[in-house]
């Protein structure tokens, strides 16, 4: 989990997608999918 989520949170980044915080995991995991 922890790895993908960097590597989400790290592509996102320059999309000013907060991805550090658990709560947006789902979230994230959304978008993503």
């Amino acid at each position: 989990m922890l790895n993908q989520y960097e590597l989400c949170g790290k592509n996102n980044i320059n999309k000013n997608i907060i991805v550090t915080l658990p709560q947006n995991n789902g979230v994230i995991n959304n978008i993503k999918s």
